[in-house]
Formats: structure tokens, sequence, C-alpha cells
């Protein structure tokens, strides 16, 4: 195998990924989902929904951590105002393994209805203000076009 053919092979993977997550979503959530413009580089969801900010990741060893941040800092961006409130989401898989899915754990009380919903709310606000403090316009810049004429 070519070396240099790895990485389109990497993001073919990826590519395929999102788009089975993307069917595997609407179908089971009846719900409408848009995938991200990968053209644009950073601070694009993988896949947005109503509610969440979606990162997905499949590998040999998966970076949950990397991605979960990649989603707090990107959602916090001055360009995605319009998102600032959703819930970020990862689904990542391991090659030939089970898909998962993380997110904040005061969201998933909240999904599953056990927890006072002022509670909640102010425990969101809280944690994503101190999860966001330390991002700031610099961490997340737009992609610059590279090619040469």
């Amino acid at each position: 195998m070519k070396t240099k053919n790895w990485g389109r092979m990497q993001r073919n993977k990826g590519s395929n990924f999102e788009l089975e997550m993307k069917k595997l979503f609407e179908e089971a959530l009846n719900i409408f989902v848009k995938r991200g413009n990968q053209t644009m580089g950073a601070c694009q969801p993988d896949l947005a929904t109503d509610d969440y900010w979606v990162e997905c990741h499949h590998a040999k060893a998966p970076r949950i951590m990397s991605k979960i941040e990649q989603a707090i800092r990107d959602i916090k961006h001055p360009m995605n105002k319009e998102h600032r409130f959703k819930i970020p989401l990862v689904v990542f898989k391991k090659n030939r393994g089970e898909v998962w899915v993380c997110m904040p754990l005061f969201h998933f009380f909240q999904l599953r209805g056990n927890a006072r919903k002022e509670r909640i709310i102010e425990k969101a606000e809280t944690n994503m203000e101190d999860n966001l403090k330390h991002y700031t316009e610099e961490t997340c810049p737009q992609k610059v076009n590279t090619k040469k004429k």
C-alpha cells in the first residue's frame, strides 16, 4: 500500500462512518440530521441536530477526550453563536468494535428524566462556562487557503 493513499483511506473511513451515523440517527430518532461542511475545516460539527453538536470518530485507538475538547471549543467559536447551547456529543467506534456515545453526565440525567430541570439547567450553564472559558477565537481559526497558484 502506498503511503500517500493512507490519508485518503482514513478520510474515506471517517466519511463513511459519519454517513452511517447520520442515517442511523435519522432512522432511529426520526429527526433531521445535517452533515457538517468538512471542506470548511475547523468549527463545523460532523453531524448537527436541533439539540446536539455531534463529533464522530472511527479509529484503531479512538481519542475521545480530544473529540470532546474539539466539540466544546467549536461550539464556543464566535462563528457558531446559533449552536451555543447545543449538547456536545461524541460518537466513536474502535475498528471492528461497537459504536459508543459520550456526553456530559447532567445531559444524560436530563434524557432519563431523573433530575430536577432547574438543577440541570444551572449545572449545565456552570459546567459549560467552566469548560469553555479557556478557549478563545485563536484556538479555532478559520481554514486558510494554502493552495499554490
